[in-house]
């Protein structure tokens, strides 16, 4: 193997453990359109007589959840967060909207 294939594969490990690294604390965004489509799903199961827009996604590292405001489309007024879950199985841990 020369030695710019060499330094070629240490520079992609390099950026691949960065890569991992800056996943672990904000995690990416792939997962959290995943999740918002999720949530998107839970709202028009329990919901179906209303329509709500999902904004404003966050990920809280430390409970790992992503926390998302909900618009009702119909009441700009109710303005409620969710959070869920993050993982292979996302689930809705956290509704405001049935208080």
């Amino acid at each position: 193997m020369s030695g710019q294939w060499r330094k070629a594969w240490m520079m992609i490990g390099v950026v691949l453990i960065l890569l991992l690294i800056v996943n672990e604390f904000t995690s990416n965004p792939y997962e959290k359109y995943r999740a918002k489509v999720k949530l998107e799903t839970y709202l028009n199961e329990q919901y179906p007589e209303s329509s709500f827009r999902v904004t404003a996604g966050d990920f809280k590292r430390k409970n790992e959840t992503y926390t998302f405001t909900i618009v009702n489309k119909n009441r700009e007024e109710q303005v409620a967060e969710m959070a869920i879950q993050n993982g292979h199985q996302y689930e809705v841990i956290e509704d405001q909207l049935k208080k």
